[in-house]
């Protein structure tokens, strides 16, 4: 046989036989970000609130991903001049710290994100009266420190006080990666967690008063190296 045409044979046995290296299988197809859907008000769209320190709920929201999902809510006295009034919040309610004025009509919106998508449930209303009920629910516990990467194993917790019309205690909980919880019941706003081992972690207050009324923070990832 001629050289040339036994080495082009050869080549094309090597060749066919994947010697280059290469692979035809076709590559799986990432996966969609399906966006999470509209969260929706508790209560209804209008709401009559007897307190002038009210608590807003909204149902919520699914993804098919799931992905984490946040909550950002505005709020004014116009639909066209809301403000932010809390953000990245993982519970589906928010309490004001300051009360809000008599018989005067308010605008709230919730917008929920998986980290792509931001997705509104419409904009709401919600109206105080003239002659409000006593206040008694605490306002939602603000963290403070960590978050983040820590590497004291000595780890100090910190939150901002909330606001009520009485005596108010806490409960700190914090989880560890394999869904370990450790409750510590405090009457401070302030926990050192001594010898944390080491791993990821989340935690989150709440702040509850002498009648049982609660409100709950947002959750904050921890890693400690």
């Amino acid at each position: 046989m001629n050289k040339n045409l036994l080495y082009m044979f050869l080549l094309l046995i090597i060749t066919s036989c994947g010697g280059g290296g290469g692979s035809d299988e076709p590559k799986p197809e990432p996966k969609e970000n399906v966006a999470p859907t509209a969260p929706s008000a508790v209560g209804g769209q209008k709401q009559t609130c007897l307190s002038v320190r009210p608590t807003l709920k909204w149902n919520k929201s699914t993804d098919k991903n799931n992905d984490k999902l946040t909550y950002k809510v505005n709020f004014g006295a116009s639909k066209d001049a809301m403000e932010v009034q809390a953000n990245s919040l993982t519970t589906n309610q928010y309490t004001f710290s300051q009360d809000l004025l008599k018989s005067t009509k308010y605008y709230w919106e919730v917008i929920v994100s998986d980290g792509e998508f931001d997705v509104s449930g419409g904009i709401w209303e919600i109206a105080t009266v003239g002659d409000p009920v006593k206040n008694t629910i605490p306002s939602t516990p603000v963290l403070k420190t960590p978050y983040g990467t820590v590497t004291d194993i000595n780890v100090e917790f910190l939150w901002d006080e909330v606001v009520d019309d009485g005596t108010v205690t806490y409960t700190l909980f914090v989880k560890d990666e394999q869904n370990n919880k450790n409750q510590f019941e405090l009457n401070s706003t302030t926990y050192t967690y001594s010898n944390m081992p080491r791993g990821e972690w989340s935690w989150w207050v709440i702040a509850k008063d002498a009648d049982g009324n609660a409100s709950q923070s947002a959750t904050i990832q921890l890693l400690l190296k």
